[in-house]
């Protein structure tokens, strides 16, 4: 991101490096939240993980569409009070009498109202997912019981027959999952098998597949640790991890400071120490034996004179 204002900055006509740390210092104050570094391109060869809503308008070769057994957020419905910008307002009715309480007709209706957009929603996302891979698409997700909401959705689509070779909205409002409306389509069209391959695994064989793949990758880590090892190799990452940066020093420097900074260094009292020079050594040794001279001249001098 740096690079990015540097390149930013370089279009303008200011340079130099005062200017361009108070230009970084306005975009910061302007902007707030710059954003993160974009640190991989589009087209590099890496694996993204992203929302339906992230994804809409990318295109990519392998999509895995994972959790599609996860059912939608409908939790809006269960209000005591819905909104609608266009039905209005949606209330309970309240006998304080009889101490019930149920839905008014007005609020039934807002409810089915909000539930349809929001299921029609869910479809356009569903669109929007199912329409990101280029070459393969994985989609992913958990039933139950697979065979008996198999038998179940069969039955229900031989009491809800297809309008306008569509299916029917009554059966696609009973089925609240991306992974159930995926089905509904499997099994409406007798055609699928030439472009969907439908595969089921029970819990049981996927804890076994899991297992067996953890001893696999047992397996190879003892064969690493068993293979002989490069002592060359070795040697030379130790090296690596332990060469010392011969500008530390330089990197403890500060790039600015405030002038409250350096008057509170200053105020800052520090003892430093250093050793004395040998000039004033020898000079100190010659006082003091100088001293001692003086002193025995001195006192012999005293006795004598008594």
């Amino acid at each position: 991101m740096l690079l990015e204002r540097a390149k930013q900055y370089e279009t303008a006509s200011f340079k130099g490096l005062y200017h361009f740390i108070h230009f970084m210092d306005k975009l910061k104050l302007n902007s707030g939240d710059m954003g993160a570094a974009k640190i991989i391109g589009e087209n590099d060869n890496v694996i993204r993980i992203m929302s339906i809503h992230k994804s809409k308008g990318l295109e990519f070769p392998v999509v895995f569409l994972a959790s599609t057994g996860k059912q939608f957020n409908l939790t809006d419905l269960n209000q005591n009070l819905l909104l609608h910008q266009e039905l209005g307002i949606g209330v309970k009715y309240i006998d304080y009498e009889r101490q019930v309480q149920y839905d008014t007709l007005s609020k039934a209706a807002i409810r089915n109202k909000i539930l349809m957009e929001t299921l029609s929603e869910e479809m356009r996302i569903l669109y929007v997912a199912l329409t990101r891979a280029k070459e393969k698409l994985w989609i992913t997700g958990i039933c139950k019981d697979y065979f008996k909401q198999k038998e179940k959705m069969l039955q229900q689509m031989e009491q809800y027959e297809k309008q306008n070779k569509k299916i029917n909205p009554i059966l696609i409002k009973k089925y609240k999952k991306f992974l159930d409306w995926i089905l509904l389509v499997y099994f409406y069209e007798n055609e699928m098998d030439d472009l969907v391959e439908l595969k089921t695994y029970s819990k049981k064989e996927v804890l076994t597949f899991c297992e067996q793949t953890k001893q696999e990758g047992i397996n190879i880590i003892e064969k690493l640790e068993k293979e002989e090892k490069d002592e060359n190799k070795i040697e030379e990452i130790e090296k690596q991890l332990k060469k010392e940066y011969p500008y530390e020093l330089s990197t403890k420097i500060p790039t600015k400071s405030s002038v409250t900074k350096i008057k509170q260094k200053e105020e800052t009292k520090i003892e430093i120490s250093f050793p004395i020079p040998k000039f004033m050594r020898r000079r100190k040794n010659i006082i003091i034996r100088s001293t001692k001279r003086y002193l025995t001249s001195f006192m012999y001098a005293k006795v004598g004179g008594e």
